[in-house]
């Protein structure tokens, strides 16, 4: 496909739930969400997040189709990484996860999975950026990552965390000092980073013409990358979106029209359905961002954490509401499947996890909502 903005079309929604209709997927054994997820050859495989060591395996081309477990992860269970499929691997980069002292800790490593051997491998490299609510994709057989927490900032406000328990006065403290910033004061990651697993070497390919996020969603169809709304820091999400055009290892930016949400929203699902951009959920903080503008950089104080069920498509230069999942989620997986977008998982208003699959497919000029 070529993903040209100008060529978008407007698809009629309606909303169909059923759980023996005919694509459906069984749900997942765990309830799954701050994972990773990927998709090679008709077989999924997610872990991570609240699977803790688990992972996951699908094969959607059986006609029975059930999940398996793989090869558990080797090291320090994490949230908030990604996960690449490269020529019969799955690469994991970053996320954040308790250190031996129990501290939560952005982490470094790089880990391979070989499909074939069901084995995993730790890689003798290491990030050049750090990497937490970063975003990847693969171009040209590598992987691209950016977006992401500074680390120093990160670990040293939880470090703080651990060290003021049992003293609420510092606590408070640390507390007031790390959110009452504003959001360039965090120094999100804007670099671009790819890695080449045939060389294992990492090359720098610049900086975004945009700050640094986390929690963005992320598509890559052909040569364009789309990086949608996020964190612009700490419970203040970003309503601005991009995309660029991959070229020789640049990348020629364009700002799109913002996300629908007043607010913005992270941890939201993404996808091409037929040519066409989709964004659905996320989370947010209804009033976080008025009340940022009126200079309170602790914005999401005192607020209630929200979570969008809304589904928006990208037409002409608007974002349109074109439908309503069951409920609202974030933090999940999405991931392009048999034309449409398969929704795993994720995180709903009361913080719980959920184990379901959601299928948004197109039949007959309309998207089908199938759980």
């Amino acid at each position: 496909i070529t993903m040209k903005v100008k060529n978008f079309i407007y698809l009629p929604f309606c909303l169909f739930i059923g759980t023996s209709v005919a694509g459906a997927l069984p749900e997942i054994p765990e309830p799954f969400k701050y994972g990773v997820g990927g998709i090679e050859n008709g077989k999924i495989y997610i872990g991570l997040g609240s699977l803790g060591n688990n992972w996951y395996m699908i094969d959607t081309n059986q006609s029975e189709k059930k999940w398996t477990k793989i090869a558990q992860w080797p090291t320090v269970p994490r949230e908030q990484a990604t996960a690449t499929i490269i020529d019969g691997k799955i690469y994991v980069f970053g996320g954040i996860g308790k250190d031996k002292s129990g501290v939560i800790t952005l982490q470094k490593d790089v880990y391979s999975y070989d499909i074939a051997k069901d084995k995993w491998e730790k890689l003798m490299t290491r990030p050049p950026v750090s990497l937490a609510g970063h975003v990847s994709f693969i171009h040209n057989g590598h992987a691209v990552s950016t977006g992401g927490v500074n680390e120093n900032i990160f670990n040293g406000y939880f470090s703080d965390v651990e060290l003021s328990k049992g003293n609420s006065a510092l606590t408070e403290k640390v507390n007031r000092d790390y959110f009452s910033k504003p959001a360039d004061d965090y120094f999100l990651n804007n670099h671009i980073i790819s890695y080449d697993p045939s060389k294992n070497q990492w090359k720098n390919l610049g900086t975004t013409p945009f700050p640094g996020t986390a929690g963005s969603s992320v598509i890559f169809a052909e040569q364009q990358i789309y990086i949608l709304g996020g964190e612009r820091k700490p419970g203040l999400r970003s309503v601005r979106s991009w995309t660029g055009e991959l070229s020789h290892d640049r990348i020629k930016w364009s700002e799109l029209p913002p996300v629908a949400s007043p607010e913005g929203v992270s941890g939201a699902y993404a996808s091409v359905i037929d040519g066409n951009i989709f964004l659905a959920g996320g989370a947010y903080f209804p009033g976080a961002a008025e009340k940022y503008s009126n200079g309170e950089y602790w914005s999401h104080k005192g607020l209630d954490k929200a979570y969008s069920k809304e589904i928006y498509q990208l037409i002409k230069n608007d974002w349109k509401k074109v439908g309503s999942l069951p409920e609202g989620l974030a933090y999940g997986v999405s991931l392009p499947w048999q034309g449409g977008m398969l929704i795993l998982g994720g995180e709903k208003k009361d913080g719980k996890a959920v184990s379901d699959v959601i299928y948004l497919k197109k039949n007959d000029k309309q998207i089908k909502i199938v759980k």
